[in-house]
């Protein structure tokens, strides 16, 4: 049973190398596949085997090829004159695009307002949206636009996914077979727990190439929105009494209450002190006069 599921999943990697080898032509002197398979002392793989998983291989549906993929991703940091308008703006934007808003982010540094911001936009209407963007800044501070090209991944996960799944028909027959002919149940399990390994490499390799997909397809703009330095303005906010009231109020009840603390702790805490101290004092006084009206009275000469 060892021997024929080897022998299954060896054929297949064998087969993986030998289409590979037929798409390009080895250099003078080189071995072939199959030759490095039988040199490497891999008698066992029949060629039952390796028929059967070109058959299946052959049977399965061949994959579109692959467009080229790129990542693109921008940066900008713009000057605008109102930063709450141009958040809207910017929402706007992003939706004509047909894109939508990542994060958002919006504070003050001192008088000023900042803010922050990332959506994500296809990637056929990126310089597009860049250009939206630009007419809607006083200046732009910096701009930079990147590209990370993914095709080869994509083609690998592709790859793997495919002689994956060839192996998964073969294991499924296998496992027909097992059940059928020698019905036990160690056979069984060992087939259906190689199948379920082949199956979870298969379902995270078509997750890595959809989201190699998905960011391909959307690009990530990052912005940061700065208030235009000729728009600030050089005062502050006007006089407001209501404010200037509320902070002089606050300060008055704190110091009345500090006052009322210190009267508690002197009541409390202080009084009882200064009067032991007094008791004390009296009765040290009173020893020292007793102490001098015992003494005799030297005589005269």
């Amino acid at each position: 049973m060892r021997n024929k599921l080897w022998g299954v999943l060896c054929g297949t990697l064998m087969c993986a190398a030998c289409s590979r080898a037929d798409r390009l032509s080895p250099p003078d002197g080189a071995v072939p596949a199959a030759g490095l398979v039988a040199s490497a002392g891999m008698e066992s793989v029949t060629a039952d085997a390796v028929a059967t998983v070109r058959a299946v291989q052959g049977a399965l549906p061949r994959s579109p090829s692959i467009e080229r993929m790129i990542v693109r991703s921008a940066s900008m940091t713009l000057q605008v004159s109102d930063i709450r308008k141009t958040v809207d703006a910017v929402a706007r934007a992003t939706s004509v695009a047909e894109g939508f808003l990542g994060t958002s982010r919006l504070w003050r540094e001192g008088e000023q307002q900042r803010a922050s911001m990332t959506v994500r936009v296809p990637s056929a209407r990126l310089d597009a949206t860049l250009a939206s963007l630009r007419a809607l800044a006083v200046r732009v501070d910096d701009e930079s636009v990147s590209g990370e090209d993914v095709t080869r991944q994509a083609v690998d996960l592709r790859a793997q996914v495919t002689n994956l799944r060839a192996t998964e028909v073969e294991l499924r027959a296998l496992l027909q077979t097992v059940r059928e002919k020698t019905k036990r149940a160690a056979d069984v399990l060992e087939v259906h727990a190689e199948l379920t390994r082949v199956r979870g490499d298969i379902d995270r390799l078509e997750a890595e190439l959809q989201s190699l997909v998905q960011l391909a397809a959307l690009s990530t703009i990052t912005l940061d929105l700065r208030p235009d330095v000729v728009a600030t303005p050089l005062a502050s906010m006007g006089w407001q009494p209501r404010g200037v009231l509320r902070d002089a109020t606050r300060a008055l009840v704190g110091t009345l209450r500090v006052v009322v603390n210190g009267a508690i702790w002197a009541g409390v805490y202080a009084v009882p002190l200064l009067l032991l101290a007094a008791l004390v004092g009296m009765a040290v006084r009173r020893l020292l006069r007793r102490a001098a009206a015992s003494r005799p009275v030297s005589a005269v000469v």
